[in-house]
């Protein structure tokens, strides 16, 4: 089968969105955000098959929820991530999965300028699917990643 992808008319995109830090105490901070998005796609003469339809990769629902805190040098955060089911192919057929992933940092200030970090993303290693091949291969994003990291500030 042959694909092509060319320029659509127009996608019509109606949604809400909010994103909210709240701070618990001088040292502990909880974040919030959601996306809700109702995309259709508007085509004509070529595109005419599409019209009315989901873009391609884009969730209809979209969120987070996470804390930060800081206490004597120390810092930490912590984070879960929602992205919602989705459309692989423009014509709606192939369909990615939803995830939910958990990511989580520690650092210390090992001085003014200098701190040491770990971090971890999708700690849990959740299938997070990002394409579909013709063959039905599932390619996947953001797979469990760990790593060491040293931070100067120059200023």
């Amino acid at each position: 089968m042959y694909r092509q992808r060319q320029n659509l008319d127009s996608i019509r995109s109606k949604g809400v969105e909010f994103d909210a830090s709240i701070d618990l105490s001088r040292e502990i901070v909880l974040n919030l955000g959601y996306a809700f998005v109702d995309a259709r796609v508007r085509g004509s003469v070529v595109a005419l098959m599409l019209d009315g339809l989901r873009p391609a990769q884009v969730p209809k629902h979209a969120g987070r929820v996470g804390a930060s805190w800081k206490v004597d040098g120390f810092h930490g955060d912590a984070t879960l991530r929602y992205i919602g089911k989705q459309s692989e192919d423009d014509a709606n057929i192939r369909s990615l999965g939803d995830a939910l992933t958990a990511d989580i940092g520690l650092g210390y200030d090992l001085s003014e300028r200098l701190r040491i970090d770990l971090r971890g993303e999708n700690i849990f290693n959740a299938r997070v699917e990002a394409a579909i091949s013709s063959t039905g291969i599932i390619e996947r994003a953001n797979p469990r990643t760990l790593w060491l990291g040293v931070r100067y500030n120059f200023d």
